[in-house]
Parts: C-alpha cells; structure tokens; sequence
C-alpha cells in the first residue's frame, strides 16, 4: 500500500544491463514519467505526473 499523494515506484532487480531507455519503454505504458533515478545496485526510482498511474506500475 503506497503512501496518499506517492508518486514514486521502486523497482529492484533490474537486469545489470538495463538502461534507463528499456525503462521508460516498459513504464511509460502506465502514465507520464517525470524522472529516473538508477542506481548501480539494480534497482531504480521511477516517478509518474499522476499519482494513478504508480497503482499501474505496481501491477507490472
């Protein structure tokens, strides 16, 4: 369950070779992103316009 007003979805276990390009690709399906934070641990931050579309991203 996710925070009122969150934005953000966290995605861990990406592929080491995931770029931020095949992210977006994957994500973008459900709703407007604002911005990507990658980290090199395999994981990512992903943060959407619209605070709907993070329960869309969850379902992925």
């Amino acid at each position: 369950e996710r925070p009122p007003g969150c934005k953000t979805v966290f995605v861990g276990g990406l592929p080491e070779n995931a770029t931020e390009q095949l992210i977006v690709e994957v994500f973008e399906q459900c709703g407007s992103i604002i911005a990507i934070r990658k980290s090199k641990k395999n994981f990512c931050h992903i943060r959407f316009a619209e605070e709907h579309t993070v329960d869309k991203a969850l379902f992925l």
